[in-house]
Order: C-alpha cells, then structure tokens, then sequence
C-alpha cells in the first residue's frame, strides 16, 4: 500500500512545477491512475482509487481550485407500516428549531422557516434555515429582522409561510396570521418587503407565481378573496380570480394547490359550525397554470346529492375540509359530515373532472397524496396512510414529541405539515423541531431533528 502511494505522489509530483488549470489536471491523474491500476493485482484496486480520489481532491485544492460539495442521502430503511427509529436530538451547542413551513425546489433542496423551539422571549425571531442534502443538515440563512410580542399574544412571527421558486427566487408571506410579504432574488442573502395585501397562500413553479390575497376586515375569516399572479422574481401582480367571484361572508380559511403543467386548485371553506345550511365549500379550478378559473361545486356532496355522499343522499351535508394534489392529475378530497359521522375521502385521477366513491378516513390535521392510491393523513402522534385509494389505513410512523408546541400564543401557528415534491420524496413536520422525510412513496419515514 506504501509503495502504490508513493507512486502516486510521485506523479502528482511530475506536474506540480507549472500547475495547469485543475479540470486538466485532474484529467491526466486519472489517466494516469487508470494506466497504473491495470498493472496492479485486481486485490488493490478499490483501495488505490480512494486513496487517489481523496489526493486529487487535496492537490486540487492546493493550486487553486474548487471542487463542489458532496451529499450523501440517506434513504430510511423498513417496510410497509414500519415506525422509524427514534429521533435523534440536536447537538449540543445548538438551538432546536419548531418549524412552521417547508419549501423544496427538488427532493434535496429545501428551505424551512420556524423559530427557536419554544420561545417565550418577548420578541422571538424568524428563521430560514437551508438544506442541499434532502434533510440530513440544516443550516441558518438570512431572514428579515421579524419577531413578535408573545406577551400581547401575537402572532410569531409576522409571517408563517415560505416558498421558494428557483435557487434564487423566494417568497415570505403572513399565510392568514400577519400582514408583511418579502420577496429574494439573491437565493436569500437580501430580503425586500413588498406592499401587499394580506397573503393567505402562495405557490411558484413553471415561471409563474400564485398568490391569494385578502382585500377587507371587518368579518370573520378572510374577506373579500382573489387570486393574483406575477412573473417569478417580479412585483407586477395581475388579479386573475377577483374578490367578486368568490364567498365574501363566512369564509373561515382557504387552501391553495398547485402542480407542475398547469392544475392549481382553490378551496375556500365554510364555516360548518356555525349551524346554518349550505355550509359547502367553493373550489375553484385552473388547467392553464391560473390564467383561468371555474367554480365546480364542493365534491364531498350530500344533502343537494353528489359524488362521494357517505350518508346517502339527501340525508346529510357533507363538507370539504382539506384537498390535496399530485402531479399525475390526482386531486383528493377530505370530507367531514355535519352530524359527527366518520370522515371520509373521495380522490379524483382527472384533475377534478370525476370522483371515485367514498373511502372511510381518520380525521386528520393535515392531509396529502402522493398518487391516486397513496393517501396520507397526519393524526395526533400518528402518520397514517393508505396505498389503496382510502380502503384501508396503518400507522407508518410515529412522532413521540409530536404536539409539544411551546407558549400558547405560538401553537396556532405550530400546524402540521405534510407534503410530497415527488412521487417518492414527502416530509412530514408534526408541530415540533423534527422533520420526517420518505424517499419511497410513504412507506417508511426518518425522523431529523432541526437546530440552529
């Protein structure tokens, strides 16, 4: 082994008098290396290209150049229905961070928005943490001077929602619980605040951004909602879905869904609660990427009939309460009867054109798909799935810590999130600093605990 290193410096040797630019230089070492390892017993050759990777990488460096980072994604191990292994705790040093939004521009490239892990300082910051190996690390980026007075109980921070669009082009928004609104176009090292209404949800992708926004106060929920849209990276936003289109009284939330090639998706949900009829949600629908829209009625059914009635028809309303998108055309639908009956979804492989039938579902907090038979719901502790269309569900992890939200004032905004950037790469983030990834389609999940 001595001998076959010594050679090898000796080569490098040969052209360190006059170095050449570093891609050249790397070239002729592996041909050199390759000529020398065919003269070699086959017993050392693993060895010797090691030992050669890691005195390329270091001459390289010695005379000037630059090699790129290496990631190493870890993809979790287990089966259908396996809990993953404990969470590991962050390192000490360093701050536990809860999280309150994720964005991904591919299934390693991510950023995450939260705050220190249950401040209860007068004034708590935001922050952007940034990873480029699926997860595994997390590191702190800027982020806009933002924080919040928790004694007042005010929301924390002034915004909740993060979205970027390309590895330059970013957006902060208040997402229903503040009112300020940033845009990037340096990848995050500056961060301009831009006059806006109140963003309740934004999604970017396919050179365009989707923004809905609120134009009034003055009644519970958002008031008076449209839908705007702008170039990525430009403050030019065109209203393409006007307040006057939508529900203007008893809105109580909406939900914005987008996918790559041109279906977005906009419910705007009742109030089921407040005990009056007709309590349905207004989902309105876009192929065109948003430049376009059509109300279609809310696909949970009942009491007027239609697809998905649990009950039967005529005998009960059934309510929208959360949808989710794939890529593949998959719309699906939460529903939840007014009565107490058991929840229920109903999926679509159109883009929303048809529904299958009912499928019995735990009531979940938040709700994803992956594909029209991959169906996930985040419940207490529990992450349940599906992987035939909603006729039968399992736990396929478990977040101990799940639910430990910090102040009072902070657990409004610590929600769970759960998402897929892919028909195999999903998270899930249970209101508390530690992220679960999937690299295969939701049947098995890793935990990751997040720190600053």
């Amino acid at each position: 082994m001595a001998d076959s290193e010594d050679r090898l410096r000796r080569a490098l040797h040969e052209y360190a008098g006059d170095p050449p630019a570093p891609v050249e230089l790397t070239d002729r070492i592996e041909a050199r290396i390759r000529h020398r390892q065919r003269q070699r017993r086959a017993g050392w050759g693993i060895v010797t290209v090691a030992v050669a990777a890691l005195l390329v990488i270091g001459f390289v460096a010695l005379v000037g150049g630059s090699t790129p980072p290496v990631h190493v994604v870890v993809s979790p191990a287990g089966g259908v229905g396996q809990v993953a292994s404990p969470i590991v705790p962050p390192a000490p040093g360093t701050t536990a961070v809860d999280v309150l939004d994720l964005t991904w521009i591919s299934p390693i490239d991510g950023w995450l928005l939260g705050t220190p892990q249950g401040c209860t300082q007068p004034d708590c910051p935001a922050l952007i943490l940034t990873t480029n190996d699926g997860g595994q690390t997390w590191h702190e980026a800027p982020a806009p001077a933002l924080s919040c007075d928790q004694t007042a109980g005010a929301a924390c921070p002034d915004v909740s929602g993060i979205r970027f669009a390309s590895t330059h082009v970013g957006y902060l928004f208040g997402r229903g619980s503040g009112n300020q609104f940033f845009m990037t176009t340096d990848g995050g090292l500056t961060w301009v605040l831009e006059g806006s209404p109140d963003v309740l949800g934004l999604e970017a992708m396919d050179g365009t951004a989707i923004r809905v926004t609120q134009l009034g106060t003055g009644c519970p929920g958002p008031c008076h909602v449209q839908v705007e849209q702008a170039p990525i990276g430009s403050s030019d936003w065109k209203v393409v879905l006007g307040a006057a289109q939508t529900p203007s009284t008893d809105v109580t939330r909406v939900q914005l869904a987008r996918q790559s090639g041109g279906d977005v998706y906009l419910a705007v949900y009742a109030n089921p609660a407040s005990g009056a009829p007709n309590q349905h949600a207004a989902l309105y629908v876009s192929h065109d990427g948003g430049a376009s829209w059509q109300d279609d009625p809310d696909p949970c059914g009942g009491t007027a009939a239609g697809p998905g009635t649990a009950a039967g028809p005529g005998t009960t309303e059934n309510d929208a309460v959360s949808i989710a998108s794939a890529p593949d055309g998959t719309l699906a639908v939460l529903c939840a009867p007014r009565g107490g009956s058991a929840d229920f979804v109903v999926v679509s492989a159109d883009a929303g054109q048809t529904f299958g039938p009912a499928e019995p579902a735990p009531a979940g907090a938040a709700f994803t798909v992956a594909g029209p038979a991959s169906l996930f719901l985040s419940v207490g502790k529990d992450l349940e799935a599906s992987f035939d269309g909603g006729a039968h569900w399992s736990t396929v992890a478990t977040d101990p810590a799940a639910g430990s939200l910090g102040p009072a004032s902070q657990a409004g905004q610590l929600t769970p999130l759960l998402g897929f950037e892919s028909a195999s790469a999903g998270r899930w983030a249970d209101g508390d600093q530690t992220v679960w990834t999937t690299t295969d389609g939701g049947h098995s999940w890793a935990p990751q605990a997040v720190s600053s």
